[in-house]
């Protein structure tokens, strides 16, 4: 999609068409609309299909960035790899790109010495994936998709735990607020991690699986003939899913 994200360099971003702020991308797609549609609806099936076959590793860079990869290798030519132009959103300065490796060990490190994984309380639980989402956001590794990449990580931890995320219980504007407010509160995710909380693995379908709602002759499957049939079988699977729920499937309420 075209870039959201003020680039802090003495010519024009590196991971933009001359002249625009339209993100490079394989499609070769120069309008923003049509970019952030296809963008939109290819990393929606890539998600629903993490859902099923989640991306496994110990919780570290590597895994991100694989997650990453996983999302974006059909849309730009970056995925999977650390962003290398500064970058901010409003008044929020995210890591320098030399910076980044370094950060991401540390978080990654912190985890796996202080035992975070081996927690078997539910609030504690809660707080280190918050500690972890807040660090890991004011990084900011990537040029772009990092939401979606930390927030599959995070699944990942969850379900490490014994239980599961439905980030489409909240809405954007709460997530965008938690975000701003992490720069200062590694707690600040806690309520949104809360409200998102799913007992058992049912599957649910992520929110921006907007290809459900509509016919599979979209942009993405004029670009990639190949996501025609994926999209048609997801749709079946998600109806399925919608009408028949797993008895695992439940939300639950948590104390803080």
């Amino acid at each position: 999609m075209f870039s959201k994200y003020d680039v802090y360099t003495t010519v024009q971003s590196l991971y933009c068409y001359p002249d625009s702020d339209v993100l490079k991308n394989k499609l070769n797609i120069r309008d923003r609309n049509e970019l952030k549609q296809a963008e939109e609806e290819i990393t929606s099936l890539k998600q629903y299909m993490l859902m099923e076959s989640p991306i496994k590793g110990r919780f570290s860079k590597t895994q991100l960035m694989n997650i990453h990869r996983f999302l974006f290798e059909d849309i730009y030519p970056f995925a999977g790899h650390i962003r290398r132009e500064q970058i901010s959103k409003g008044d929020t300065m995210f890591y320098p790109p030399h910076l980044i490796g370094q950060e991401l060990d540390k978080v990654f490190a912190k985890l796996h010495s202080e035992k975070m994984l081996h927690e078997t309380d539910r609030k504690c639980q809660i707080e280190y994936l918050s500690y972890i989402m807040s660090e890991l956001n004011i990084i900011h590794p990537f040029r772009e998709g990092n939401g979606r990449s930390i927030r599959e990580l995070i699944r990942c931890m969850a379900l490490h735990y014994g239980f599961t995320l439905d980030w489409s219980c909240v809405d954007r504007d709460t997530m965008l607020d938690a975000a701003v407010k992490s720069v200062v509160d590694d707690r600040a995710f806690c309520d949104v991690i809360v409200e998102c909380v799913v007992e058992g693995y049912g599957i649910t379908i992520p929110p921006r699986f907007s290809a459900f709602q509509r016919p599979p002759h979209l942009c993405c499957s004029f670009h990639l003939p190949s996501l025609r049939s994926d999209l048609c079988c997801l749709k079946l699977c998600a109806c399925r899913s919608a009408a028949v729920r797993p008895p695992s499937y439940r939300r639950t309420s948590v104390r803080r």
